[in-house]
């Protein structure tokens, strides 16, 4: 954990040094930033989960916490797709594919999303398709937004030719999954999202319910509760040409825990370049463009990761990379006071 101890003090030095710049510390902010992210020194660090990883988490947080839906103001649309250990043998590698949209209900201070994933790792594929809303208060100095998820997640298996690699068939496969290979299982998330300045945390748990897989002999618990805690800070550098945004996820099911650690340079708001490290010790390139307000493809962006393994099992990988494309676009109408002048009112 000593990467998280440093990784903790460069933020507050971040933070403290642009405070001193305006002559005001805020420490509320300082503190409430410094709590959120020592909390993972609590948790243990393990690296097998059953929610696939994301390099690119930061731009899609939507995907597991329903409560980001539309925190910005603004619609949006992304699709994200990775490829996780390349050149696996009859690319048996993990494969995930995101899709989300938001859309803005100002008038009740709402977001609503469709957020959609699908996984094919080995002969099993499974589809997340849930609706997220959200609701976004103005709390002290900042927003405050609560957001549900309600959908569910259709579980299948390819199982035509299973290969049993020490000669041996599989009881369990031949007798419960072969009967029924097919599931539709509910699925409930829950969410909170604080954004206040330049700063972000948010909090969620998904598969809440933990629904179970049903068969003629009973039911097997299948689905994890996931729990989910993000932080981040966008620091302006002396130079306003560049911004460093420093930033963390923890993926935890209590008893495993992933923990990412993002550091990212934004240059002249368009350019983005960082790495990130995550706790399966992963270390990850992370390159991108977003087109901001006023630029001639104004709302696109796109981003690539790519990472490297340092695990033993990069004798058998090339490495994970993603890809993601996404378009933000605002909706609100600006009223125009006109006057009009006739002789005919004169």
């Amino acid at each position: 954990m000593l990467y998280l101890f440093f990784f903790i003090l460069f933020t507050y030095y971040l933070i403290i040094e642009k405070e001193k710049r305006k002559t005001v510390i805020n420490s509320k902010l300082t503190i409430f930033f410094i709590i959120t992210t020592c909390v993972t020194m609590t948790v243990g660090t393990v690296f097998s989960q059953q929610s696939p990883g994301s390099t690119l988490h930061n731009y899609h947080q939507n995907s597991f916490n329903p409560a980001e839906t539309a925190m910005n103001g603004i619609g949006d649309v992304s699709l994200i797709v990775r490829e996780q250990y390349m050149n696996f043998a009859d690319n048996a590698g993990p494969s995930v594919l995101w899709f989300n949209s938001t859309l803005p209900i100002p008038s009740i201070k709402s977001g609503v999303g469709l957020a959609v994933r699908n996984q094919t790792q080995g002969f099993e594929n499974r589809l997340d398709f849930k609706l997220n809303y959200s609701y976004h208060l103005q709390l002290s100095n900042g927003m405050l937004s609560m957001g549900l998820g309600f959908g569910g997640s259709s579980i299948g298996w390819d199982i035509k030719n299973p290969v049993y690699p020490d000669g041996d068939s599989d009881t369990y496969i031949d007798t419960k999954i072969s009967n029924q290979e097919n599931f539709l299982n509910l699925l409930l998330d829950f969410g909170v999202y604080y954004k206040m300045r330049n700063l972000y945390t948010g909090f969620s748990i998904t598969e809440m319910n933990e629904p179970e897989l049903t068969y003629e002999t009973g039911e097997s618990a299948f689905y994890t509760r996931h729990y989910w805690l993000t932080a981040g800070y966008d620091y302006i550098t002396s130079n306003p040409l560049f911004t460093i945004h420093p930033s963390m996820l923890i993926k935890s099911t209590v008893l495993n825990t992933q923990m990412t650690v993002d550091v990212t340079t934004i240059y002249n708001r368009m350019i983005v370049g960082g790495v990130s490290y995550t706790s399966n010790n992963d270390v990850s390139l992370i390159l991108g463009v977003k087109f901001g307000e006023g630029r001639k493809f104004e709302g696109m962006r796109a981003f690539f990761s790519y990472d490297i393994i340092t695990s033993k099992i990069k004798t058998q990988s090339s490495g994970n990379v993603e890809f993601m494309v996404g378009y933000s676009f605002d909706l609100s109408v600006d009223k125009i006071n006109n006057s009009y002048k006739s002789v005919r009112f004169l």
